[in-house]
């Protein structure tokens, strides 16, 4: 049995799973809707119940579980809710309550994790730290971005100056938002935005701490897709498109950016093998820039990111790759 953890509407997910089906491997998929209503760990004997994407109820014996694959979301865990008695106590009660089911929690991603067997991913990778992995990766010799967080106007403008002409950009310290409003066809995205003069001046005096970097002028974009060593890489020619030169997530539909396989030097894949080792990640989507000058530039990694963008232009199958690795 394989034991997947995604989200509800994760589309790589269920391409991996077409795979998994194809190779007539047994797998359990939990989403962010499956509801795990029963949980006995009894020395070593630990069994889950969950309901599934259908909401039918199945148990789980994690000593039949050959492999785990943490791709998104978390476990769904009912909380009990008194709602009569005495008000001083009731918040007391359900704040409790709330922490016992966040500890569960917690146990389900340690026992997952412990699984014997393959596993891919883990919850607490869900959401990283850039700046810390940034500092990680120039230990490790890769190269980065010259990176600030600032909060103040004046330090803005001197962080501005110090890298004209070819200015800084800001992204945001987690991960991009979207929002989207299908009422009035209207969807905003928190892409990389250039940075210049008129923001500045836009800027109050003190403003929440935002992340700025230098803009490197590149010759091209690099997405990589990293799994137990091996790598998958495309270049992403977003240079020729206005649209897409800045970040090429605000992708042009209409004409879209070749993005044809590349081999990274032996040398940057070495690198970067010592930074996922660090971090202990076994997979994550890895961003990069190729410079007008020549350098290979790290930018960030995404335990969890997407990666049909590498997968299919390129014929990589990755999908396929995931369900073999986990197939064994």
């Amino acid at each position: 049995m394989i034991l997947i953890q995604s989200s509800n509407e994760d589309i790589a997910t269920s391409a991996v799973i077409d795979w998994l089906n194809y190779y007539g491997c047994k797998y359990f998929r939990i989403n962010e809707n499956s509801l795990l209503y029963e949980i006995n760990c009894v020395k070593n004997n630990i069994s889950f119940c969950f309901t599934d994407v259908l909401g039918n109820k199945q148990k789980i014996d994690l000593s039949q579980v050959s492999a785990y694959w943490y791709r998104r979301g978390y476990s769904n865990i009912e909380t009990p809710k008194h709602t009569q008695g005495n008000n001083v106590f009731l918040d007391a009660i359900n704040e409790h309550f709330s922490h016992e089911s966040a500890t569960l929690e917690n146990l389900t991603y340690y026992l997952f994790n412990h699984i014997h067997g393959q596993k891919i991913g883990h919850i607490r990778f869900n959401h990283i730290n850039k700046i810390v992995v940034l500092s990680m990766a120039r230990k490790a010799g890769l190269d980065v971005p010259d990176t600030a967080i600032i909060s103040s106007k004046n330090a803005l403008t001197a962080f501005y100056n110090q890298h004209s002409p070819s200015g800084i950009i800001t992204k945001s310290l987690n991960q991009s938002f979207g929002l989207q409003d299908d009422v009035n066809s209207i969807y905003i995205a928190g892409y990389t935005s250039l940075f210049g003069n008129a923001e500045i001046d836009q800027c109050p005096e003190t403003f929440f701490p935002t992340l700025f970097q230098e803009a490197i002028p590149k010759k091209f974009e690099l997405r990589i897709f990293y799994l137990n060593g091996k790598f998958f890489s495309s270049a992403i020619f977003s240079q020729n498109d206005e649209k897409t030169k800045v970040d090429f997530r605000n992708y042009n539909f209409e004409k879209p950016n070749r993005t044809p396989p590349f081999k990274l030097p032996e040398s940057i894949e070495k690198k970067i093998t010592d930074l996922m080792q660090k971090m202990e990640l076994n997979s994550g989507s890895i961003d990069m820039i190729y410079s007008e000058t020549g350098k290979y530039i790290f930018l960030e990694v995404n335990p969890v990111g997407q990666f049909w963008q590498v997968s299919y232009p390129c014929n990589y199958y990755l999908e396929r790759e995931i369900a073999k690795t986990l197939c064994g």
